[in-house]
């Protein structure tokens, strides 16, 4: 059994080419707020509490 203490992301695949739907769900939808920044991959990045939600193709 793994007990976990704390979750720092985690990381979602989307599909190829619907990264903008994927920020209009997230940010405009669920209003999550963008953490701005190059991040690898192509990745967006939403804040939830503590927890960051990494999107990516």
């Amino acid at each position: 059994m793994i007990l976990f203490k704390r979750l720092d992301h985690i990381l979602l695949s989307i599909p190829e080419g619907e990264t903008a739907s994927a920020r209009a769900f997230y940010g405009g939808i669920l209003e999550l707020a963008e953490i701005p920044g190059n991040h690898p991959g192509g990745a967006i990045w939403f804040q939830i509490a503590d927890i960051q939600l990494h999107l990516r193709e």
